[in-house]
């Protein structure tokens, strides 16, 4: 069971955090609005995913966070992370210990700065520094850190990272995970 559930969103429109876990309806209350947003609609189709392919009612679930603010179950078994851009959320769902990270391909404002936090040639184009970028915030994610601990290397390898188009928007999606993982299945959801 390894699946990357994705759906594009409406960021514009207004959100109320009901129907979420006391521990997620905090958490999301200190983000700015814009993440708020993102991060309730990321969590909404974590709820939505685990009811309606798993049925679990993630009401019902102890939700944790790490001293670094990953969230995980206390007493499911069920292991997840959720990522998001501008106008897409996602959920990356198996057994293991998992890293996503989604990337709206677009210009990046100081290309020269990002490309030298992330050690990498002067001529990198601004593609390279966007996938450098997520293939470490999905491992980042993955240990449990995010990238915000560190940039140490961007030689990081991980197992995926994929290109995607939904609805004529490109993303870039990097996915983290032990080797124990086969099979990798893309959902749309909507």
């Amino acid at each position: 069971m390894s699946k990357v559930y994705l759906r594009q969103i409406n960021i514009n429109k207004n959100f109320v955090s009901i129907n979420l876990n006391e521990n997620v309806k905090k958490h999301i209350l200190q983000l700015s609005p814009n993440e708020a947003k993102l991060s309730y609609n990321a969590w909404m189709l974590l709820k939505e995913v685990l009811k309606n392919e798993f049925d679990i009612n993630m009401d019902k679930l102890h939700i944790a966070y790490n001293n670094y603010g990953k969230p995980y179950f206390l007493d499911c078994n069920i292991k997840f992370n959720l990522s998001h851009d501008e106008d897409i959320v996602g959920v990356f769902i198996a057994n293991n210990d998992v890293g996503i990270d989604i990337l709206k391909i677009k210009p990046i404002k100081n290309l020269k700065t990002m490309i030298k936090k992330l050690n990498l040639n002067a001529n990198a184009t601004e593609e390279e520094a966007l996938v450098t970028f997520s293939k470490l915030e999905a491992h980042y994610k993955k240990i449990g850190t995010g990238i915000y601990a560190s940039y140490l290397s961007s030689a990081i390898t991980i197992p995926l990272v994929q290109k995607i188009v939904i609805n004529n928007q490109t993303y870039i999606i990097s996915l983290d995970f032990d080797n124990q993982i086969d099979n990798i299945e893309f959902i749309k959801w909507y």
